[in-house]
């Protein structure tokens, strides 16, 4: 067998300064866009945030609908400290359960009663005036 030696010289030259400003101008084009995204999003929740405001003031106008806020973080933060300093013992933690209890079952109550003064405001589909 003889000795066979290949011997290859490849030579490329390319220009990709073309390519790089393109990449450079998409990457702007991104960064705008994205820019501008986030400045529409903070406008459209300022718009949804208006929209619900207009369509609970709405609602409450009509007189068949009230607005009652409650305050939990007074007695949820009483009770997270208690926890995290091991201060918390079964009654209190009954005591709490308790309280949770009651509140909750007011608003329920309260719910319901609200329904049922709708709903005998408002006249049966099935009934006829004679």
């Amino acid at each position: 067998m003889a000795d066979e030696n290949i011997v290859t010289n490849i030579v490329a030259n390319a220009d990709f300064s073309g390519l790089i400003a393109d990449v450079n101008k998409v990457t702007a084009s991104l960064s705008k866009l994205q820019s501008q995204l986030i400045a529409s999003d903070a406008k459209l929740a300022n718009q949804v945030a208006v929209m619900n405001r207009s369509f609970s003031e709405n609602l409450r106008r009509t007189g068949q609908f009230s607005t009652h806020f409650v305050t939990l973080t007074s007695d949820t933060e009483k009770f997270g400290k208690s926890l995290d300093g091991g201060k918390l013992k079964l009654r209190d933690y009954f005591r709490t359960f308790q309280e949770h209890t009651k509140t909750s079952g007011g608003i329920i109550r309260d719910l319901a009663k609200q329904q049922v003064a709708l709903q005998n405001g408002q006249k049966c589909p099935g009934a006829y005036a004679v």
